[in-house]
């Protein structure tokens, strides 16, 4: 859960946690309780690079298949839910990256650290799910008479 202290953002009620993964893919669930910050965040190893994530949840609940990414928007109060391999030893940073809700033009957000993932040698790697939750497919409406005929 991320929330905003005057300039800092606090993950969960701490500045800057630092987690150790114990397998080799984790799941983050990702909330922003700020009251307007727009998030766009992103998981980066030491050379700055995003990481391939994998969006598997959204504020409707598990979508129908992981969807891969390289960051995610969060607008407040919106939720999200990725996978991260966690597989590579080293740290990985879950960071806001710079993004403007005005366009090009716009003032950015600053790239800033939120969370660190310290990731120890020989975690075996774990599947991504082929897929998370069927999603019915909703049938076709017949067509509606133009308006004014009878």
């Amino acid at each position: 859960m991320f929330t905003r202290t005057g300039r800092d953002f606090v993950v969960s009620g701490a500045t800057r946690p630092v987690v150790t993964a114990r397998a080799g893919r984790i799941r983050l669930r990702l909330l922003n309780a700020t009251a307007g910050d727009h998030l766009l965040l992103a998981v980066t190893a030491v050379n700055a690079k995003s990481s391939r994530i994998h969006l598997i949840a959204t504020d409707a609940g598990l979508i129908e298949r992981p969807v891969p990414l390289t960051e995610i928007l969060l607008a407040p109060g919106e939720r999200a839910e990725i996978l991260v391999a966690t597989t590579t030893p080293g740290r990985l940073t879950l960071r806001v990256m710079p993004y403007s809700v005005y366009g090009d033009g716009g003032q950015q957000s600053t790239d800033r650290a939120l969370a660190g993932i310290d990731i120890p040698a020989d975690l075996a790697p774990i599947a991504l799910p082929a897929s998370l939750l069927p999603v019915e497919k909703l049938a076709r409406p017949p067509p509606s008479a133009p308006a004014g005929s009878s």
